[in-house]
């Protein structure tokens, strides 16, 4: 298993750190993470390989890739679902609203919890 990613590794916090900027460059993650500039430039490599990251400000700056991956978020009410989609960066690119019916027991509505986020996922961009 890849441990770059955890919490407490330079890594995840020079993405941590890009994921609170529009674009930033990577003097100022230097700066702000206290490490030395050649460390965060090897960080944005393999960020830019895992295709998290992109450059921005003709490579001057780097940003996360909104089109790495999405997030779907749901609400569970009592009587209704509500589904929103957002790009990896968090802008929202959908939402909808769908009755449910919880005397028809967890597995059905479970089911149809699946179902709706195959829907708002636009095929072909499933992992």
């Amino acid at each position: 298993m890849n441990n770059n990613l955890f919490p407490d590794t330079g890594l995840f916090r020079t993405l941590e750190e890009i994921t609170r900027h529009p674009a930033v460059k990577p003097q100022e993650l230097a700066d702000k993470l206290a490490l030395n500039l050649s460390t965060v430039k090897n960080h944005v490599r393999k960020l830019r390989l895992a295709r998290l990251v992109i450059s921005a400000d003709r490579g001057r700056q780097v940003k996360l890739n909104a089109d790495y991956g999405y997030m779907v978020g749901i609400d569970m009410g009592a009587s209704h679902l509500h589904y929103a989609l957002a790009d990896f960066c968090g802008q929202l690119i959908s939402d909808s609203v769908e009755k449910v019916q919880p005397e028809s027991g967890p597995r059905k509505t479970i089911a149809q919890i699946k179902k709706g986020i195959r829907r708002m996922v636009p095929s072909g961009k499933r992992g």
